[in-house]
């Protein structure tokens, strides 16, 4: 049966991930380095934005949270 307009091609069940494989073998082939530069960096990002969450958590429980407890019992936050 023909496609119709706007349809995406049919492709084998495994046509995909050997087409894929076939890629990424031809890319590491020729750009070895740049690659593994890239998914350092990726890496690197990654970290970077876990910490950034945690590290912003930390601080909204260490000192955001006490402030408002603080407020909320008619305390001023320069008592301790």
């Amino acid at each position: 049966m023909p496609r119709m307009k706007g349809q995406p091609a049919q492709m084998e069940k495994g046509a995909m991930g050997s087409a894929a494989k076939r890629l990424l073998q031809s890319l590491f082939h020729y750009y070895k380095w740049e690659l593994m530069f890239v998914f350092v960096c990726l890496l690197i990002s990654a970290v970077g934005g876990t910490v950034g969450s945690v590290f912003i958590g930390s601080i909204t429980d260490n000192c955001i949270n006490p402030a408002l407890q603080r407020i909320s019992q008619g305390m001023s936050i320069a008592d301790s």
